[in-house]
C-alpha cells in the first residue's frame, strides 16, 4: 500500500506540476500578448508624436522664413525711404541756397508772391534781416486790401 500511496502522491504531484506548467504557459502567453499590445501602443504613440513634432517643426520653419521675408521687405523699404529722404534733403538744401542767392527784383518778386498767396491778415511776419526793408514796403502796399494789418516781428537768422 505504500507503493499505492507513493503512486497516488506521484500522480497528484504530477498533476499539480502539469497544471502549474499549463498555468505558467497561459500566463506567459497572456504576458507576451500584453507586452505586444503595450509595444504596439508605444510605437503608435511614438509615430503620432513624430508626425506632430514634424508638423510643428515645419510650421516653425515656415514662420521663420515668413518673418525673414517680412523683415527683408521692411529693411528694403527703410533703405528706399532713407535714400528718398537723402535726395529730398539735397533738393531742399539746393533750393534754399538758390532762394538765398536771389537778389534785387527777383527776390522782391518772390517775397511779393509769398505775401499775396499766404497772408490773410493779422499775421506777424519774422523776416530775415536782409529782407526787413523790402518786406516792410511790400506789407505797406498789401495791408490796405487785408481785413487786419500784417505786422513785422523780430528778425530771424537766415542765409540770404
Amino acid at each position: 500500500m505504500a507503493q499505492e500511496t507513493n503512486f497516488g502522491a506521484e500522480k497528484l504531484t504530477s498533476r499539480i506540476v502539469e497544471e502549474a506548467e499549463a498555468e505558467a504557459g497561459r500566463i506567459i502567453v497572456e504576458a507576451e500578448a500584453k507586452a505586444g499590445a503595450i509595444s504596439s501602443q508605444a510605437e503608435a504613440e511614438a509615430e503620432r508624436l513624430n508626425i506632430e513634432y514634424a508638423k510643428k517643426a515645419e510650421k516653425a520653419a515656415a514662420d521663420i522664413i515668413e518673418r525673414s521675408r517680412t523683415n527683408g521687405a521692411l529693411d528694403s523699404r527703410k533703405t528706399a525711404l532713407r535714400e528718398k529722404r537723402r535726395v529730398l534733403d539735397e533738393a531742399f538744401e539746393l533750393a534754399e541756397k538758390e532762394l538765398c542767392a536771389l537778389e534785387g527784383e527777383k527776390r522782391e518778386a518772390l517775397l511779393s508772391l509769398m505775401i499775396r498767396e499766404n497772408v490773410k491778415g493779422g499775421e506777424t511776419l519774422r523776416p530775415a534781416k536782409p529782407d526787413r526793408a523790402r518786406l516792410a514796403s511790400l506789407i505797406e502796399k498789401q495791408n490796405p486790401s487785408l481785413p487786419r494789418p500784417v505786422e513785422l516781428g523780430e528778425d530771424i537768422e537766415a542765409g540770404g
